[in-house]
């Protein structure tokens, strides 16, 4: 899937705005949230792979809406979770491509 066809499921997934679940809930907060899991290869610092070195993560992209009060360049926020471990990182951003930009992806390595 290209980079422009991923932008464009998570806006389509994330068009029911979460103030409307809010509202019927009687929730204080929501945010929409759309879940990736991923592979990356590992690589050396010289740019070859590592066999056997496949790292797997969820990416997960939570949309608080355009309703929710919050700081509009806080709309968008990316947690990175690499399997069998806690949370690393995660950073918000008004934008998903700004939020997914702002990981730290090379903190998540071994």
């Amino acid at each position: 899937m290209s980079e422009t066809e991923t932008i464009k499921l998570i806006k389509k997934s994330s068009e029911q705005n979460p103030a409307t679940v809010k509202k019927f809930g009687s929730f204080s907060h929501v945010e929409h949230k759309t879940a990736f899991w991923c592979v990356r290869t590992k690589y050396t610092p010289d740019g070859h792979s590592v066999d056997q070195q496949n790292q797997e993560f969820l990416v997960d992209i939570f949309d608080s809406g355009t309703e929710s009060g919050l700081n509009p360049k806080l709309r968008y926020r990316c947690e990175t979770t690499k399997i069998g471990e806690r949370a690393k990182g995660w950073d918000a951003a008004e934008s998903i491509e700004r939020a997914l930009a702002n990981v730290q992806w090379y903190k998540l390595d071994d």
